[in-house]
């Protein structure tokens, strides 16, 4: 895929508004580019796309991101596994050693039909884990006063580190024990905290 013709990549459906936005935010932190983007096309028709993005100091590991399973059509299927395979091997050729995917169960029947569909590939299931997410506007101090929200700005790195060292102790994250054994506790953890800034940092937060 090249800058010319990326929309068919940004404009695959009619509501991928979103999406554009989240593909320009990407492009612009240098996290991916048209190099990595990949659509199935036949006669002009779009049938599928994926695209891959990764951390500026990880370039070894990219992650997938705005891949669609359509679940009615099987041929479909099988031409989004053709795309994968495809992508996967020129992702390796650009350097790329590991291949990351996530899938969520609000998704409904697609979550269980990725998962599926990721492990028929030859796609490893390396954690399981659980999102909690915090509307503000109907959040009530006085009846949930027991949390705290800081930014790392007013904690300090020191004290952020330690709670990214304890929260991996005894983790049930597979990744997180192999970056361990691999690095060290402590190198792991700096190495965490660099992802984690490479993905969303601002230093005046």
């Amino acid at each position: 895929m090249n800058i010319d013709n990326i929309s068919k990549f940004t404009k695959f459906k009619d509501e991928d508004d979103d999406f554009i936005d989240t593909a320009k935010v990407l492009y612009k932190k240098k996290l991916s580019k048209p190099d990595w983007c990949f659509v199935a096309e036949k006669d002009n028709q779009v049938y599928g796309r994926v695209g891959y993005w990764s951390a500026l100091d990880k370039k070894e590991v990219a992650h997938i991101f705005g891949f669609d399973l359509v679940l009615d059509q099987i041929k479909t299927l099988q031409i989004d596994k053709k795309l994968l395979q495809h992508s996967f091997q020129d992702m390796n050729d650009q350097g790329f050693k590991k291949i990351k995917a996530q899938t969520h169960s609000n998704d409904g029947d697609i979550y269980k039909v990725s998962n599926q569909f990721y492990q028929s590939i030859g796609m490893d299931k390396t954690q399981l884990k659980k999102r909690f997410q915090l509307n503000t506007n109907q959040y009530d101090q006085r009846k949930y006063n027991r949390l705290e929200y800081k930014s790392l700005k007013e904690i300090g790195k020191e004290k952020f580190m330690n709670v990214l060292e304890d929260v991996s102790n005894d983790s049930l994250d597979s990744s997180v024990a192999k970056r361990i054994n691999k690095l060290g506790k402590g190198q792991a953890v700096e190495e965490h905290f660099n992802i984690l800034k490479s993905i969303e940092y601002s230093k005046e937060d």
